[in-house]
This record gives C-alpha cells, structure tokens and sequence, in this order.
C-alpha cells in the first residue's frame, strides 16, 4: 500500500517540507492548532497512549516527523515516506518566516531558567519578532498560563517541553487561548536554551517495551491496509 492515509494513529503528518507546512501554518488564522516536530520518543507515545492520542486528534494537532527515527515510524507505520526534517532549521525557518510578519510570540517551558534562555536569544536571533508574554509552566498556573495566552493573542506559542503535565495542560485547555498555533519542539528549544536532558525514569521503565515498536507498527499498518481495501471495494 502507497501512503493513501497519511496520518499517524489518527493525527494528521505534515507533508511539506519546512518553510512551508502550508496546511498548519498561517497569518490569519480562525482556530487554534497543535504542530508537533515529533522525533521517536514522542511518536512512541502515541503509539502506546490512546488518551494522548485521542486528546490531540480534538485539538486540530498535526506531526512533524523529525529524524531519521521518526520517519522509519512512520514509514513502517503507514507507509509514508515523510521527512527526515531537522527540528531546529524548522523552527529557525518557521520563526524566520514569522519575523518577516512581525508576528507576536508566548514562550512556555517547565524551567523558568530555560524560559529567560530562549527569550534572550530569539531577541538576538529574530529582532522582529514581538515577544509577548512567557511562562514557566506547572500544573498549578495552568489556567493562568492559559488565560495569559488568550490575553496576549499572540500568533505562536513556542513550547520546549512535551512531558505528560503540558501535554495534559494542551489536551484540556488549548482550545480556550485563542487562534494561536503552538508548536512543540523540545529537541530545537534544548539546544536554543543550552539545555542537555538526562534519560528519565520513565524512559528506563519504557524501554523494554521498544521492543513491541516494530510489531506495533506493522500491525497499525495492515489495519490501514484493510480500511484501504474496503474503501476501494
């Protein structure tokens, strides 16, 4: 089977190649939306959370497949051969793109130092962009963080951290900042804010599980193949 449904358990990948991603990005825009530039880890996640999953197909999100990792998922997953994108010349070319604009920016990350890190250097790097508001994220001040972003409208909200409290943070209030189009880049937003991430706990206990990857990915794929074959029928 060709890449006829190109979609990544359920949420949609982005075929164009960065500056572009002329489907998710865009000056006037009439909905939020989630763009996620997804190295393995986090297409992982998908795969072995349905809640994750399920939360972001409501929330207008769409993957980026970043690294070679991530577009031999894909590629074993649904038979789209996407990528591999650089997640930092993506975000550099997208925040590029937005300067030109002038374009309003709200910046969120769990590390506060990490916060003023990149406000520093996207003042440096990208002079043009309008720097609105930030926030060192917990899930104490969501709804504050939330609240701020609507107050702020900003165009983009770069996010540097994908853990379970953002993402839980996204899945359940998102949809109340705004037409503001956030974009998660932790890997870009890592090396934007001199950041080096140790292996967690949580990736330990995972990674025995990595293993079911492959089979997992093949599975989802005859399933793909038998929806194809009874659309054709």
């Amino acid at each position: 089977m060709s890449c006829t449904f190109r979609q990544f358990f359920g949420l949609p990948l982005i075929e164009d190649a960065p500056p572009d991603l002329a489907p998710v990005w865009g000056a006037t825009r009439t909905a939020p939306g989630i763009l996620f530039f997804a190295g393995r880890s986090f297409l992982w996640r998908l795969v072995r959370s349905r809640r994750v999953r399920t939360g972001l197909a409501g929330k207008n999100a769409a993957v980026v497949p970043a690294g070679g990792g991530a577009r031999w998922q894909t590629r074993l997953a649904c038979g789209c051969d996407i990528g591999k994108y650089s997640a930092f010349q993506g975000l550099i070319r997208l925040l590029s793109r937005a300067e030109e604009d002038q374009a309003a920016i709200f910046i969120v990350d769990s590390d506060p130092k990490a916060v003023r890190r990149i406000e520093e250097n996207l003042r440096i790097t990208f002079p043009g962009l309008r720097i609105v508001g930030r926030a060192a994220f917990t899930p104490a001040i969501a709804t504050s963080v939330t609240t701020a972003i609507r107050k702020a409208e900003p165009r983009i909200v770069l996010i540097g951290c994908a853990r379970k409290p953002v993402l839980r943070w996204m899945i359940g209030q998102y949809d109340q900042v705004g037409n503001a189009l956030a974009i998660v880049a932790s890997q870009a937003v890592d090396r934007m804010a001199g950041r080096r991430r140790g292996i967690s706990p949580g990736d330990l206990l995972g990674a025995p599980l990595q293993l079911l990857v492959p089979l997992l990915l093949v599975g989802h794929r005859l399933v793909l193949i038998h929806r194809w074959k009874k659309l054709q029928a």
